[in-house]
């Protein structure tokens, strides 16, 4: 499988730079399997934007879906805010190469600290979906992956592939990294973070650093702190032999987990 990582800081008073940059990325795009954008990447955290481009939901989705028909390939459209019925979800949409949503996360985790909480609803349900029948792809959000129980059901649910839109600040990049390799490592899984990134290094905000990890915690490809874009090729026998070496899925012990101390 080819990835594609279109890593982009965001202008978060105007949203129409945001949106044209994206669609420039995506453009010059001729051939991939699976294009990933960052969390919140057409408003940012200005949740008055969020509030007049979630009554602007479908241009987003309409422009994205046109890229994926073009290309024929997947594009899981970062995140952006959605309303249904008077309630705003920060949400990640899976657009498949037939220009349709094949599935859709909202995330489950708000980060209180931005007031996320007292703006979006938390999701209540996680989101897979396959490629090609042999890769299974699960999803999360920024702030998703510091509680590993989430990404621990993707792995007894056989996902070998999973990918985090984020927006990690550059203060916590270390952090970021340091959680995705676990999280590939502990799940023997390829893990795929796509990061908001800074205008320009003389001011640096958000971390960028998009990283694709091997289920062995080795990073196989990564972007800079700025704007960047990053294309690898997946290799889905390094996740069957990783899991076929070292059995951890038959050697968890449930029986204790489960019970309450």
């Amino acid at each position: 499988m080819n990835i594609t990582i279109i890593q982009t800081s965001v202008d978060e008073i105007t949203v129409e730079s945001n949106f044209n940059t994206i669609l420039s990325n995506i453009r010059v795009v001729e051939k991939t399997d699976l294009i990933v954008l960052p969390e919140l990447c057409f408003t940012g955290y200005n949740y008055e934007n969020i509030k007049i481009w979630a009554s602007k939901s479908d241009l987003i989705f309409n422009a994205l879906k046109n890229e994926a028909q073009r290309i024929g390939c997947y594009i899981i459209a970062g995140t952006y805010g959605i309303n249904e019925n008077d309630k705003f979800y920060n949400r990640s949409v899976v657009i498949c190469p037939e220009g349709y949503c094949q599935n859709k996360y909202d995330k489950i985790h708000l980060f209180k600290p931005l007031s996320e909480d007292t703006f979006f609803c938390g999701g209540s349900s996680l989101c897979s979906f396959n490629y090609n029948e042999n890769w299974k792809i699960g999803l999360g959000i920024c702030y998703d992956l510091r509680f590993p129980e989430l990404f621990r059901i993707y792995f007894e649910n056989d996902i070998n592939l999973m990918i985090l839109p984020s927006a990690w600040p550059y203060s916590r990049i270390e952090v970021m990294k340091k959680l995705a390799i676990a999280r590939a490592i502990e799940n023997q899984c390829y893990f795929v973070t796509c990061n908001r990134s800074s205008k320009n290094h003389s001011e640096i905000t958000y971390g960028g650093n998009s990283l694709v990890i091997s289920p062995n915690g080795d990073i196989v490809a990564s972007c800079g702190v700025i704007d960047d874009v990053c294309n690898v090729n997946l290799d889905l026998d390094v996740v069957k032999n990783t899991r076929s070496i070292l059995k951890c899925k038959t050697d968890r012990r449930k029986d204790i987990y489960d019970i309450k101390y």
